[in-house]
């Protein structure tokens, strides 16, 4: 029938034959764009850390009307190698930060987030050897991480940074993480904040409220109140 046919072309578009390269390729000869996209998800989603480093390869050479499929596969791949090697993960970002410039700084934010969870004192001694215009993208994932575990430890170790990474993004990144398991103590933590810039502690302390507000609203409203 004309919807077992249907069906059988969505299974081989997405990638139940062949390898994973293969299968993304298939994929954008099918569908919608929606629907590729989704195909696209489900192929990124069980990838083995062996397809991995040839899927990254097949995505920085994605150029022009193709960006958009790029940059989905690079995020997927990597977060998915994240999840078997975050070390591996992390160092392919950083070697490859002059092909996939502007994307670097957000996975190497993904790829740490994943191995400080790990394994957070190697993590950290991996960032100390990035070049500062590497570091703010990876502090954001190391800081982001053990805020979680360990919120005030992380707030210390980020004061002590030195201001060229030390940036507003740095400082949001660890208090949304730190809302997500304290939100009163991020509130008090983000409003005592001592930065230059106000205006950084002005958007840290509204993206506590907004998290909290989420979780609580009478309470963050009570809060913001005071």
């Amino acid at each position: 029938s004309t919807r077992e046919a249907s069906d059988g072309e969505h299974e081989v578009a997405t990638g139940h034959r062949g390898d994973a390269v293969t299968q993304l390729r298939e994929v954008k000869q099918t569908g919608t764009e929606i629907s590729r996209i989704i195909d696209i998800f489900g192929i990124l989603s069980q990838l083995s850390k062996e397809e991995i480093p040839s899927v990254l390869a097949y995505a920085t050479r994605l150029a022009g009307e193709q960006k958009q499929e790029r940059e989905i596969i690079l995020f997927g791949a990597v977060a998915r190698w994240a999840q078997f090697h975050p070390s591996a993960a992390g160092e392919w970002t950083r070697s490859q930060a002059s092909i996939i410039k502007g994307k670097s700084d957000e996975l190497l934010e993904m790829a740490l987030s994943e191995w400080t969870a790990r394994d957070a004192v190697t993590a950290r001694a991996w960032i100390d050897q990035l070049t500062d215009d590497q570091k703010a993208g990876a502090l954001r994932g190391y800081l982001g991480a053990l805020a979680i575990r360990d919120p005030m430890a992380a707030l210390h170790e980020m004061e002590r940074l030195p201001e060229a990474v030390r940036d507003d993004r740095v400082y949001r990144a660890l208090f949304r993480a730190w809302s997500s398991k304290d939100p009163r103590g991020a509130a008090q933590a983000a409003a005592s904040l001592s930065v230059a810039d106000a205006k950084t502690r002005s958007r840290t302390l509204g993206d506590v409220v907004q998290i909290w507000g989420q979780q609580a609203p009478r309470e963050a409203l009570a809060w913001a109140l005071q």
